[in-house]
């Protein structure tokens, strides 16, 4: 499961600006919106990390800057390509 959300991670996130990338949603942190956002770390070039995180599952999705205006999901996780604005991602917990 961690290998596929990395994968995805470095599909979906490679640019190398200086936004903050997060995990929202009850099935990433709990509940959706501000204040309930996991951060990423950002590796360069690309690639974002997130460790030691075990995902309670249910639907989340993925955002930039803590903000809706620019947010990533796909119907297709753990595979598949995160599209912008797209639907929910489902996790399964672990």
């Amino acid at each position: 499961m961690k290998t596929k959300l990395l994968l995805l991670l470095l599909v979906v996130f490679g640019w190398t600006s200086q936004a903050q990338v997060s995990m929202t949603g009850p099935g990433a942190a709990g509940d959706w919106g501000n204040g309930f956002d996991i951060d990423l770390v950002n590796n360069g070039g690309g690639i974002w990390t997130l460790t030691a995180f075990t995902m309670p599952g249910g639907e989340f999705k993925f955002r930039k800057d803590h903000a809706w205006t620019v947010n990533w999901g796909a119907a297709s996780f753990p595979t598949g390509t995160g599209v912008l604005d797209g639907p929910n991602i489902t996790a399964i917990a672990g």
